[in-house]
């Protein structure tokens, strides 16, 4: 079987407290069963995201730490996959974590 792309889903900007509030990602308009989800997050290196339910983490970049003075994040770059079951609704939840204050993340 040959692998094609198929739709990109829409680009979530959020920042994100110490709370690590629950994100709602959209996935792709058209996604059915059998197809292979991607799911990309950036986010800076005092946060990241939590492996969303039935979700493999395929990799994350080990981003160092920031400068303080000015203040200088990281990007850390994370990427989960999983094969949509044909359940999985419109989106995807995504929790962060974090581990400073008031550190942003982006999805």
């Amino acid at each position: 079987m040959a692998i094609a792309f198929i739709a990109a889903g829409t680009r979530l900007k959020a920042d994100v407290t110490a709370t690590g509030s629950p994100q709602s990602v959209a996935l792709p308009a058209g996604h059915l069963s059998g197809h292979w989800l991607i799911l990309v997050v950036l986010s800076d290196d005092n946060t990241g995201p939590s492996t969303p339910s039935g979700w493999t983490l395929l990799g994350t970049s080990n981003p160092g730490a920031s400068t303080s003075s000015p203040y200088t994040a990281r990007p850390r770059l994370t990427v989960f996959h999983r094969i949509d079951t044909g359940a999985l609704g419109a989106s995807v939840s995504v929790t962060f974590w974090v581990a400073v204050s008031g550190s942003p993340g982006h999805v």
